[in-house]
């Protein structure tokens, strides 16, 4: 059995609180 692979980029987890700033407002963060 192979190595177990590397954890998934940051940038594939769930946007952030401040992801509205970037055009997709998420009213449920107010």
């Amino acid at each position: 059995y192979n190595s177990p692979p590397p954890p998934p980029p940051v940038y594939l987890s769930p946007p952030p609180p401040y992801h509205h700033y970037y055009g997709s407002p998420s009213p449920h963060h107010y």
